[in-house]
């Protein structure tokens, strides 16, 4: 496509966001009940013993799951995709503790989980949540500034620090306010999560649902997680939603962002149904991991 073809896209892209997400909507208008206190709720589990870690590919995948609407159709997915079935680490965005607690039972993982509101509509609380192979500790749940101008919605993030043999890896599962609200709370917001991410942590990954919808935005995000040493691994992926039902207009909405790692893979899963954004997904291994191995050969 041609710089002129870029431009209008660009400018269709623009215009179906304002239509989408600024105007509100007669049925989006009611406020939502937030769980705003950092303390809680939580909800964890942590089985008794650890899987042995082989020096192999770590998995991770995000999803935002769309309020677990089609969680059955979801599990069912996703259990016929390798890339599921052999991720180690699972963020979920837009969950309900249920869903959370059967996707934890089905792959025998751990969780810690956060709820940040309860819809206006189901009336159930839904939020994110980190799911582990390996044990879990030390959750935390992060209060993001500002509130959606509309539902008067808080956005969260849960973190909690994955112990992978003797090493700690501090992961992040988030969701951030979508378009309507303006860049600068957005920002305010990524500087708050960013903020809340103890720099000493070696190994740190951090996804989920950012809403970036043009790529000027998403460039200033990416800017604020360099600073603390974050890149963003699933970069290329690819889109992760369709804003339109033609399927012309594809958004690159969930990323993953990692330091400590050297990436080895990336994708979509593109062929899911049941939500409304595809999962992402990275593999990676821990940075310096090859050369250690190679010492120890020698």
């Amino acid at each position: 496509m041609d710089s002129v073809g870029k431009r209008i896209q660009s400018n269709v892209t623009l215009l179906c966001v304002l239509a989408i997400c600024v105007l509100p909507w007669p049925s989006g208008c009611s406020k939502y009940t937030n769980y705003d206190d950092p303390r809680g709720p939580l909800s964890w589990f942590v089985s008794k013993g650890s899987p042995l870690y082989h020096g192999q590919h770590i998995g991770v995948v995000s999803y935002n799951i769309e309020l677990g609407k089609k969680l059955d159709q979801i599990i069912n997915e996703l259990q016929e995709d390798s890339v599921w079935l052999n991720a180690d680490i699972i963020l979920l965005q837009e969950t309900e503790l249920a869903g959370v607690m059967r996707i934890a039972k089905i792959r025998n993982l751990n969780y810690a989980y956060y709820p940040s509101a309860v819809h206006s509509k189901r009336k159930n609380a839904f939020g994110n949540a980190i799911l582990s192979r390996w044990p879990l500790k030390d959750p935390v749940k992060i209060v993001l500034p500002h509130l959606d101008p509309i539902r008067k919605q808080v956005r969260i993030g849960t973190a909690a620090t994955v112990i992978i043999d003797n090493r700690e890896i501090r992961v992040v599962s988030t969701h951030t306010e979508m378009y309507r609200m303006g860049l600068g709370s957005r920002l305010d917001q990524i500087d708050s999560l960013v903020a809340a991410i103890d720099t000493s942590f070696e190994y740190v990954i951090v996804g989920g649902d950012f809403n970036t919808v043009l790529h000027y935005v998403l460039r200033r995000f990416d800017e604020s997680f360099e600073k603390i040493g974050l890149i963003r691994a699933s970069e290329g992926a690819g889109p992760t939603t369709v804003l339109d039902p033609l399927g012309l207009i594809k958004l690159d909405l969930d990323h993953i962002y990692t330091k400590g790692f050297i990436v080895g893979g990336k994708g979509v899963m593109r062929y899911t149904k049941a939500s409304d954004h595809h999962p992402v997904w990275i593999t990676c291994r821990f940075a310096g991991q090859r050369r250690l191995e190679s010492m120890q050969r020698d």
